[in-house]
């Protein structure tokens, strides 16, 4: 049934763009006959310029674009780990090597990683940086271990952060020792108690 009022739609537009099109001809003949087929051409030539202005320009302005790659702590390439701006809209996703390639409004500072056996990442871009290489701390399930111990040893892991990052280097995963982000450890004490 949704079927068939697909093709009966799709049949309706088919007839209303042939009598647009005839009637669009009938226009042009009118125009021509009383000389104001200059004034239409102009006309038109405005339309069309609206219609590219609108498509296509205007979401350029004030977006920013940024590349890179996202690595493990353990130095694997994740999958599809996904990139939001303010926690909410989805920018983009990284490849099956770990880079990505997204836009995002160039007054936006704050990117949010997430993944399938990572755990959520913030980070604050500097307004200089195009590049990113970034490193997730990979999700682990604590059990029978209390809060702050849960928090002191994902701290530990995220000290060793810059040690990873060295590592990268030398085995050809990054190529910038400078990063232009800011990375700060989150507690999740707060999240735990609740439950």
């Amino acid at each position: 049934m949704n079927n068939k009022k697909n093709v009966e739609s799709r049949n309706n537009y088919g007839f209303l763009f042939f009598i647009f099109v005839r009637n669009l001809k009938a226009l042009l003949v009118v125009l021509i006959k009383f000389g104001i087929i200059s004034i239409y051409i102009n006309f038109m030539k405005f339309i069309i310029f609206l219609i590219i202005f609108n498509s296509g320009i205007v979401p350029v302005f004030g977006q920013r674009t940024l590349s890179g790659r996202i690595i493990g702590e353990d130095l694997e390439i994740p999958l599809e780990i996904y990139i939001y701006d303010n926690d909410s809209m989805l920018l983009g996703k990284t490849d099956f090597d770990g880079y990505f390639k997204i836009s995002f409004p160039e007054k936006a500072t704050k990117l949010f990683f997430r993944g399938i056996n990572y755990e959520k990442t913030e980070i604050v871009v500097f307004e200089d940086c195009d590049y990113l290489e970034i490193i997730l701390l990979n999700y682990h399930i604590y059990d029978f271990i209390s809060s702050n111990k849960i928090d002191r040893l994902r701290k530990k892991r995220f000290n060793k952060l810059s040690e990873i990052r060295q590592k990268a280097i030398k085995e050809k995963l990054f190529n910038f020792k400078k990063i232009c982000y800011n990375q700060e450890f989150k507690p999740i004490k707060s999240e735990l108690d609740k439950h």
